[in-house]
């Protein structure tokens, strides 16, 4: 299976309990599945916020906690 499709089919996961990167990768190494955390930026999103976000929160739930 390729990332992105194992990234779809775990993504509602990771949104509904908020997840982060860290998070999902840890759990998705416990599972045995290979090339976790590039899984896991997929899933979460963290691979566009890495790229064009410079003063994020640590964690999703920071988002949602600041509104």
């Amino acid at each position: 299976m390729r990332d992105a499709e194992v990234a779809h089919a775990i993504h509602p996961i990771v949104f509904k309990y908020l997840l982060t990167a860290e998070e999902t990768t840890k759990t998705l190494q416990e599972c045995g599945v290979s090339r976790a955390a590039n899984v896991a930026q997929i899933s979460t999103g963290s691979f566009l916020t890495h790229r064009y976000a410079t003063n994020r929160p640590t964690k999703q739930r920071d988002l949602f906690q600041a509104t």
